[in-house]
């Protein structure tokens, strides 16, 4: 007669298994919460609770008026900064910008420029019009038309650039 038991009381007795399953579960819980997507960059970043969200080196050079926005947790959280008064003239530098979470949990950062002349369309650091990696981010508008799927050529390149850093909180 073949003795069959379940996965679960196979576990129990074996306490290799029960590690196994202390990792599997892990990697799940981390994937749900965002983090294996912060962790990749693509655009979202992820900030826990002690640990601050720098952007730093953050430029708008575009020829009509954009708004550059933080969104924390897919809602729009500040201002970055816009390059109004200065369209077509060269880059626009932004002050540097920190975010540092004081509820302890994890929260998922993205950045947006928000072409206000043509047609008020938003592009975001993990949409068809970016290019970003864990450390920078290039964005560009919609070339005055509200165009999607027009990437700059790489990170650090586009209409809103910027570097990221996520580092403990000081």
């Amino acid at each position: 007669m073949t003795r069959v038991s379940s996965f679960a009381a196979s576990a129990r007795r074996s306490p290799l298994r029960m590690l196994a399953i202390g990792v599997i579960a892990s990697a799940v819980a981390i994937a749900m919460s965002g983090g294996a997507s912060a962790a990749g960059g693509k655009g979202v970043w992820g900030v826990s609770g002690g640990k601050t969200l720098r952007l730093t080196n953050m430029t708008i050079d575009a020829g009509d008026t954009d708004n550059a926005y933080i969104w924390v947790d897919g809602v729009q959280f500040d201002q970055l900064g816009t390059n109004s008064g200065n369209e077509g003239t060269g880059p626009v530098s932004l002050s540097d910008y920190t975010y540092t979470p004081t509820d302890g949990r994890h929260h998922t950062v993205t950045v947006e420029i928000r072409d206000t002349t043509a047609g008020n369309c938003g592009f975001f650091s993990d949409g068809s019009n970016a290019v970003s990696t864990r450390t920078s981010f290039g964005i560009n508008d919609g070339g005055g038309v509200c165009q999607s799927d027009f990437p700059p050529p790489g990170p650090g390149l586009g209409n809103f650039v910027g570097t990221v850093s996520v580092a403990r909180a000081a």
